[in-house]
């Protein structure tokens, strides 16, 4: 079986978030181990004082990361909406007698994304994106909890989306 799938703004959207929300909270990691080990030196005696500055920067820290995410997310967004006037990529799948989905060919407008992922949710499919190299993307059934919900994707992906002739 041989289908398309069209990648939609929203889809973007909510990866890139996930994405900010992942470097940000490493971010605050790195912080957090940095601060205990500088300031717990220089504030021996003082555990207030210093748990306080801890506060301060974490929150400034924190504050400064959601602003940047949220400005580099927008500058993305309409530079993407620029060029693709909504749609965001569509990829050629196959899926075969063993349940394995293959995502073939996926347009260069996805060449910025370099990670692969899924969304166990049949009103998406499975979502996957594309390295600039074009790696062929595996999803196995056994990721599925049974049968019954594979099918019920594969069902929902023949409904959704454009079957190719």
């Amino acid at each position: 079986m041989k289908f398309k799938y069209i990648m939609t703004r929203d889809i973007v959207e909510r990866l890139m978030k996930e994405s900010y929300i992942r470097m940000n909270t490493f971010y605050l990691c790195v912080y957090t181990i940095l601060y205990l080990t500088i300031s717990m030196n220089l504030i021996k005696y003082n555990l207030g004082m210093a748990f306080l500055l801890y506060l301060i920067g974490f929150v400034i820290l924190l504050v400064f990361l959601i602003i940047f995410s949220k400005i580099f997310m927008k500058m993305h967004m309409a530079k993407s909406d620029k060029q693709s006037s909504k749609r965001y990529g569509t990829f050629e799948c196959t899926i075969d007698k063993d349940g394995i989905l293959e995502i073939l060919n996926g347009e260069e407008s996805m060449t910025h994304w370099d990670q692969v992922t899924k969304v166990v949710n049949a009103r998406y499919m499975i979502l996957v994106y594309t390295t600039r190299s074009g790696i062929t993307v595996r999803y196995r059934r056994a990721n599925f909890k049974d049968k019954k919900e594979y099918d019920k994707v594969v069902e929902t992906i023949q409904k959704h989306w454009k079957k190719e002739k």
